[in-house]
């Protein structure tokens, strides 16, 4: 992780700040309490939030807003990817409001407080205890590794490095799988209790033998069900044939029943339509009678529809009458309403006349008031500018008074710098000197210590080269040991084999000697199987006398094993003490190796460093000083210090006192604003008096308004009421004109009406007759239509008789066609049930098939669930066997994690042991460059051939041991967690309790660690280390609560 900008927006002591970092070693310096720390403390808080260690109470600045937010920003890198955090946080009595955004490349990658600091922890592969532990060593941290006990240090080691979380974390999940592994075995213990395995093969033999059984049943039963459903298909068919004839049978009786209502259909149409034919002809009289009557009855009828119409119009002119004569009579109250309405007008208009001067002299009066208004507005306006210039004439008055006093100090501090200048200007010069003069004393000491450290080695090197063996007469007795350990391995190689071979024989000899004294001497010769006899004492003899010798042979073979045993292991250990000494000839060898190379290495170390201090020594000639000296030295230094204070005090004064000429702006700008306030104020006195206004009058003229204001409010109602006169005079010339016309309506009305004559008594007697004349007419037209229809009832007479005929011919051939089928019904009947019958038996015998093949498909599922439960009993053994395995197996690994981890702490104590002493040698000058860590993790130095704890050395030295201590644990937990890419490192002052050479050393020794920590952030209030950053940010408090940031390269 490389850091890029930082920015800070009420963080603690800064309001508005941007820092951008650089790669290389950057300082932060500044006075104590400045700030220094809060920039790291920045850094934590953007990546990890209140999870980085910061006081969610003490975040925001003192100084910010109640609604203003504390807000940090922080661009870094991780592999060549940019990266951005935004973080925001604000805190009320009530509420927190925390909020955070992560970007990649510009791009939006999380949101909120919980998914930043999960996307950080991936990105960067480490929390923030591993930040604080690899990244930054805060101030009050940098001695807690040495400070400690050594109980507590390995501890504190132990966890740090995450070895104690690993070994409890994996004794935790070994006893976790532990006891779901006992669990499980329990559960499988109890599930085969559950499935009796032997009872079940039983029940799994039984059930294959009745599947078998109801197989054999099913097959029974499905052929007598086949012989069952072909006796019923031969008499369904059978029944197929007779349901046809039952069919046609019936077809042919509902036949001869429609020819038989068909034909008494006929007949009776035939009688209908000679008594329609009679009817008409007894009809024919009556209409000739309605036909010499119908010339009378129509003129009946239209004097009755004229006399009608007459009554119609008088009905509606009477009607009209009416309507007017009740409009007429609104008409005329509403003209009466109108003539007191005007009435009341008049009485307005006379009031109106009377208070017109009251309301005249009410305008005069508000046009009075509102001039004395103005007066007053303008008048208190006046008086406030007075007192507003004169505030601040005095504020200027006291302003002057500070700004001379200031002025007066800035005159004092000039005259002092004009003092200062001519001492400093040669400054530079002695600077120099100084400089040189310090170089020289820095190598002269480094030259003592050189040479003291040759004659060490040499010492050593004397020492080493005279003790022990050379390496080449120890190498001569190796290869002599080899070689007769070789011949000495041969030997007894040779003599085991041969006792083998003998004890072979032997143990033959042995079994042809028991197998002879078996047989007997009477026994056949097996070559000649002739009998033995008296040769057999003598073939027992021969073979117990080889048997002997054989015996004889082991035994001395068997000494000689042993004693070539005994003089080989004498010579292996020969062979492995020469070996041991080879060992430490040869590390011999390499400490002669390596002290010969510190000695050419140190003399020319020796060498450069006097050519330093001729070079130096040239220099101080060069600028006209004499040679280096201790006292001219120390001499040179203290007028150095004296004329760097001096120039510091010359610096400040010259930034104080460039404020003098725009201080005296200041004072006469002040002077010139107070002439103007104070012109200011007398004019506007003078615009006062001029002003005339008396606050009496207007009280008055209040009074009289008041006074008025109910007059013109009546004068206001009358008014308005009156400017509704035309209004209403209009009105009552529309109502008066309405009224005429309704009254010449009404008269022509009753005009009409007399013209009309309409007499109600002749109208009712003409309504009689012509309702007589209308029935006369109506039975004549129903007579005539009834006479017409006479020669279609003759035709349709005709035409029933014929098709009567035909019917009964249909029906006599029905009756012969029903005698020719013959069809029995006892016959359909006979075969119908018989076809039940067999139709019930099919059923009943499919019933019993499916019950059976239902049997034996749930015989079929007992099989299955029987063998699942044996497969299942298997499966449960393996797992169980399984299982016990892995708890004999956890068991060792529980056991093994405890070696495991102390293994660990050994890999990483050597580890850290070579970067320590790599560290410490750079930051010593190669003093102290060999580091032991013991097994409680305190380091121990090595210092002229002896190892010594850190307490031993004075408080520098323990600085720098930790200083190593903490890159060397940096770098590992870096490498350990995963953190491939460079990263920086934070040390938060390392340089209070180290002198001007041990900062070069320290410095130098942290170049050296740019390959691994490309930036490296060092906090210090020490301000003569600053010449030696590549980057300098320099922290410096404001005159209130604020700080700023100033870099400088």
């Amino acid at each position: 992780m490389l850091l890029h900008r930082l920015v800070m927006r009420n963080f603690k002591r800064y309001r508005e700040e941007e820092i951008r970092f650089a790669d290389g070693i950057t300082g932060i310096v500044g006075n104590n309490g400045a700030g220094k720390s809060t920039i790291v403390e920045a850094v934590v808080f953007a990546l990890y939030g209140l999870q980085g260690g910061s006081g969610g109470a003490y975040i925001v600045s003192s100084f910010a807003g109640k609604k203003e937010r504390c807000e940090v920003r922080l661009d870094f890198s991780v592999g060549g990817v940019e990266y951005a955090v935004t973080r925001t946080y604000r805190r009320t009595e009530t509420s927190v409001q925390h909020d955070a955004a992560l970007f990649m490349e510009g791009a939006h990658l999380a949101e909120g407080v919980s998914d930043v600091a999960r996307q950080v922890r991936r990105i960067l592969g480490m929390g923030p205890e591993d930040f604080r532990h690899t990244v930054f060593a805060a101030q009050k941290d940098l001695l807690s590794l040495l400070d400690r006990q050594p109980g507590k240090r390995k501890e504190w080691f132990m966890r740090v490095l995450g070895i104690d979380h690993l070994r409890d974390e994996g004794l935790a999940a070994l006893k976790e799988r532990l006891d779901l592994v006992e669990r499980d075995l329990d559960g499988i213990g109890g599930r085969l209790a559950e499935v009796d395995e032997e009872a079940t093969a039983v029940r799994l033999a039984e059930t294959d033998v009745q599947m078998r059984e109801a197989e054999a049943a099913i097959a029974d039963t499905d052929a007598a069900l086949s012989r069952a459903e072909e006796e019923a298909r031969v008499l369904v068919e059978r029944l197929r044939t007779l349901e046809e004839e039952e069919r046609l049978h019936l077809r042919l009786l509902e036949g001869r029943q429609a020819a038989e209502r068909e034909v008494a259909r006929f007949k009776g149409d035939e009688e209908r339509r000679s008594a329609e034919i009679r009817a008409c002809s007894a009809l024919l009289a009556e209409c000739e009678t309605l036909a010499a009557a119908e010339e009378r009855d129509h003129e009946i009828l239209e004097a009755f529809d004229a006399a009608e119409e007459r009554r119609q119009v008088y009905e509606r002119c009477a009607e009209r009458f009416q309507t007017l004569l009740s409009a007429a009579g609104e008409t005329k109250q509403r003209l009466e309403g109108l003539d007191a309405a005007l009435a009341r007008l008049d009485a307005d208009a006379e009031l109106v006349e009377r208070l017109r001067p009251a309301v005249e002299r009410l305008g005069e009066v508000r046009r009075c008031l509102a001039e004395e208004r103005g007066r007053e507005a303008r008048h208190r306006d006046l008086q406030a500018g007075i007192g507003a210039a004169a505030e601040r004439v005095r504020g200027i008055e006291r302003t002057l008074a500070a700004l001379d006093a200031e002025i007066l100090g800035l005159a004092g501090k000039q005259d002092e710098l004009d003092r200062l200048a001519p001492e400093i200007a040669g400054s530079e010069g002695l600077s120099a000197v100084a400089a040189h003069m310090q170089e020289i004393a820095r190598l002269l000491p480094e030259i003592g210590a050189e040479e003291q450290a040759i004659a060490g080695l040499r010492e050593d090197l004397s020492r080493l080269q005279g003790e022990g063996e050379a390496p080449g007469e120890i190498e001569a007795a190796i290869e002599g040991v080899q070689a007769a350990l070789g011949t000495v391995s041969e030997e007894l190689a040779r003599a085991v084999a041969e006792s083998e071979r003998l004890n072979a024989a032997h143990e033959d000899l042995v079994r042809e000697i028991e197998a002879l004294m078996a047989i007997g001497p009477d026994s056949p010769c097996p070559t000649c199987h002739r009998p033995l006899h008296d040769h057999y004492d003598r073939l027992l003899a021969d073979l117990t006398g080889k048997a002997g010798e054989t015996l004889a042979e082991i035994r001395a073979l068997d000494a000689r094993a042993r004693d070539l045993t005994g003089e080989r292991d004498h010579l292996a250990a020969r062979q492995k003490a020469l070996a041991a000494a080879a060992r430490a000839a040869g590390e011999r060898t390499r400490e002669i190796a390596v002290l010969e190379e510190g000695v050419r290495a140190r003399g020319e170390r020796i060498k450069a460093l006097k050519q330093a201090v001729d070079v130096e020594e040239e220099r101080l000639d060069a600028l006209g000083s004499p040679g280096y000296d201790t006292e001219r030295h120390r001499l040179v230094k203290e007028r150095c210090a004296d004329l760097e204070a001096m120039k510091g005090r010359f610096d400040r004064l010259s930034g104080e006192c460039t404020a003098l000429p725009d201080k005296i702006r200041e004072r006469e700008g002040l002077v010139q604003d107070a002439e103007a306030a104070r012109a200011g104020i007398e004019r506007a006195l003078a615009e006062c008096e001029a002003l005339g206004f008396n606050p009496e009058r207007m009280s008055a003229l209040q009074e009289e308004e008041v006074g008025l204001e109910e007059t013109w409010k009546e004068y206001l109602a009358a008014e308005t009421r009156l400017a509704g006169r035309a209004a209403i005079e209009e009105e009552r010339a529309a109502v008066l004109s309405r009224f005429e016309e309704q009254r010449r309506a009404m008269q022509a009305c009753s005009t009409a009406m007399e013209e009309i004559g309409h007499d109600e008594e002749r109208h009712s007697l003409l309504r009689k007759e012509a309702g007589a004349a209308r029935a006369r007419r109506d039975r004549h037209v129903e007579v005539k239509i009834a006479t017409g229809h006479l020669p279609a009832l003759e035709g349709e007479l005709a035409a029933v008789k014929g098709a009567l005929c035909e019917a009964e011919e249909r029906l006599r051939e029905t009756g012969a066609r029903i005698l020719a089928l013959g069809f029995d019904p006892a016959v359909l009947q006979a075969v119908q049930e018989e076809t039940k019958r067999v139709g019930e038996r099919c059923a009943a015998l499919r019933e019993d098939l499916a019950g059976k093949r239902r049997d034996l498909a749930h015989r079929e599922e007992v099989r299955v669930d029987l063998a699942a439960r044996l497969e299942r009993a298997h499966s449960l053994k393996g797992q169980a066997a399984a299982l016990q395995t892995e708890r004999e197996h956890l068991k060792l690994a529980r056991s093994l994690i405890s070696e495991y981890a102390a293994y660990l702490l050994g890999v990483v104590r050597g580890r850290l042991e070579g970067v320590v002493g790599e560290v410490l040698g750079e930051i010593t000058d190669g003093r102290y460059d060999t580091v032991f860590i013991d097994e409680d993790f305190t380091p121990l130095i090595n210092d002229m051939g002896a190892d010594y704890p850190a307490e031993r050395f004075s408080g520098g030295e323990q600085d720098d041991i930790a200083i190593a201590l903490r890159i060397a644990l940096s770098r590992y937990l870096a490498e350990v967690r995963g953190v491939q890419d460079a990263t920086v490192l934070i040390f938060d002052e390392i340089f209070g309790s180290q002198d001007e050479e041990r900062r070069a050393n320290l410095i130098r020794a942290l170049r050296t660690q740019e390959a691994h920590f490309p930036q490296i952030f060092l906090i210090s209030h020490v301000g003569e280390v600053q010449e030696e950053f590549e980057t300098t940010l320099r922290v410096e408090a404001g005159p209130g609560p604020e700080s700023h940031v100033e870099a400088s390269e």
